[in-house]
């Protein structure tokens, strides 16, 4: 994934789900405050949950099912309060 998503300070929707991507989800992901829909389910992501994806506090649905993502699911979840749908199936959490 994109290293410089900080920029984009207007994203609503980030959708890339059922490609190929790998590596892991950018610590510059949490810096998408507007973010409400974090769609990056069915790709090959690794690595842990970035804990500033927890500073998304208007997201509403974030699917990051079916990847290769690693270690414990953070309590930090708490602080998404406008969270309706987390899907974090088939990972290695």
């Amino acid at each position: 994934l994109p290293t410089n998503l900080s920029s984009l300070t207007n994203l609503v929707n980030f959708n890339l789900a059922f490609n190929v991507f790998s590596g892991f989800i950018p610590e510059g992901i949490g810096t998408l405050t507007n973010l409400r829909y974090l769609q990056l389910y069915r790709n090959g992501l690794q690595g842990t949950i970035p804990t500033n994806i927890y500073d998304l506090t208007s997201l509403e649905q974030m699917y990051l099912d079916v990847n290769m993502l690693t270690g414990p699911i953070p309590t930090e979840l708490g602080k998404l309060t406008s969270l309706k749908i987390l899907d974090l199936s088939d990972n290695r959490l």
